[in-house]
């Protein structure tokens, strides 16, 4: 055997002992180095990718799963009408009201932030006119009849502009199909 060969068997080992040593410092220094981040990323993908993960809109989709559900803190504050419902059914979101005190039988409209799915406001129907002249909003595709799916569709259209092009353009885009 090559020294060389039993060089990289005995380093082997000593990294194997130290492990189950519990002894975890050498990847807890190579985890600050951002080439190692880096490597361990692209190695993810690269295994995604050789399990079939290939078209252009499912990465689309991975990216708003991992970022459109809150970790967008500053979003450019673009709503979409989402739905229209009773008071009642709504738990625990904001309401935008002129000055009229709400009531649970009232019907209101659900908007939600189209970078970050968590900003959701209930929206009087007295409110609403108020409400979108103060907002950026936008419907979204009319042709698509389920809430969740027009919602999702104009995340999508969003989300992929911003990478594809610019955030600019995207939100000229988003805004400019507003009705």
């Amino acid at each position: 055997m090559k020294n060389e060969l039993l060089d990289v068997m005995k380093q082997e080992y000593k990294d194997v002992n130290k492990i189950q040593s519990g002894d975890y410092s050498e990847i807890k220094e190579l985890e600050k180095n951002p080439l190692v981040i880096r490597y361990l990323y692209l190695t993810r993908i690269k295994k995604l990718y050789d399990l079939g993960y290939r078209y252009e809109w499912d990465s689309i989709y991975s990216i708003i799963d991992k970022y459109g559900h809150g970790l967008i803190m500053d979003t450019n504050n673009i709503w979409c009408i989402y739905c229209v419902t009773k008071l009642s059914k709504v738990k625990q979101i904001p309401v935008f009201y002129n000055d009229k005190e709400p009531d649970l039988n009232d019907t209101v409209y659900i908007y939600k932030d189209i970078e970050d799915s968590t900003k959701t406001i209930a929206v009087s129907v007295d409110s609403r006119e108020q409400f979108e002249a103060t907002h950026k909003v936008t419907y979204g595709n009319y042709n698509i009849q389920d809430n969740e799916d027009r919602y999702n569709n104009i995340r999508f259209q969003f989300f992929n502009d911003c990478i594809q092009e610019n955030q600019d353009i995207a939100i000229e885009k988003i805004l400019s199909s507003k009705r």
